[in-house]
């Protein structure tokens, strides 16, 4: 791997409750370098957005965190960080299946053909109006093939091209992509990350069923981490994380 400092320093935890919780407690009890990358070979309480439960098998998957301290963001300006890194993760993907199978399924779920192959959650500590520091969790599914219950949700490397795949070489990819994409950030190249962004949204330009939201097609998503749909009226709509239900049947534009 060769990175500036993205993963440089490493701490490796063969069993965890959760790689996030550890990064935190080792914030509180000193002032680690910015890139510091925790890895655990298993995790006991995994967590996703809104405290969903993440489930991995042992050895199988990369499990990790950065710490990322990206005081050159304002506060209005801090989803663009789930922007890179949810971007990073898709590159790394890229460098083993293709990026046309991929896509980001709004905020932070990496989708190969349309299961999730990654999760994101990234926890922020502000001071004032300044973050002081980011927590980027990333469950990414190397060689896993069994999901138990979310067998027909949930997919991975190994299970689309039916051999093991290194886990370390996908962390190394990891790591590498998410330089690359927060040094972009850092140089505030914000508006091409998010162009780059919206371009792999799930449903992007598509008409779906959402629920009691109706059919609506996504155009994007804003600064704030907003979704952006528009319905057939041509109205524009701003939903938060959480406020709108993903469908379960797939409409193509025109239907």
């Amino acid at each position: 791997m060769e990175t500036l400092f993205i993963g440089r320093n490493r701490i490796r935890l063969n069993e965890i409750d959760s790689t996030n919780n550890y990064a935190a407690q080792m914030m509180r009890q000193a002032d680690m370098p910015e890139g510091t990358l925790i890895t655990a070979e298993h995790q006991q309480e995994g967590r996703g957005q809104r405290n969903r439960k993440w489930a991995s098998e042992p050895k199988a998957n990369v499990l990790c965190t950065y710490i990322l301290k990206p005081g050159f963001l304002s506060l209005d300006q801090q989803f663009a960080l789930n922007k890179a890194v949810a971007l990073a993760v898709l590159r790394t993907a890229e460098v083993f299946v293709p990026g046309s199978f991929l896509r980001i399924k709004w905020p932070n779920d990496l989708l190969m053909e349309g299961k999730k192959m990654a999760g994101i959650l990234i926890e922020n500590t502000l001071a004032g109006r300044q973050i002081v520091r980011s927590l980027a969790g990333i469950g990414f599914n190397v060689n896993q093939i069994d999901f138990g219950a979310l067998q027909h949700e949930a997919t991975s490397l190994k299970a689309d091209l039916q051999q093991n795949i290194p886990v370390e070489h996908v962390q190394d990819a990891l790591s590498t992509s998410l330089e690359a994409l927060y040094l972009k950030l850092r140089a505030g190249k914000i508006s091409q990350i998010s162009d780059e962004y919206d371009s792999y949204l799930w449903g992007l330009h598509e008409w779906h069923w959402f629920g009691k939201a109706g059919e609506l097609s996504i155009v994007g998503c804003d600064s704030a981490g907003r979704l952006m749909t528009t319905n057939r009226g041509g109205e524009k709509q701003y939903w938060e994380h959480g406020s709108i239900e993903f469908p379960l049947r797939k409409q193509s534009l025109g239907d």
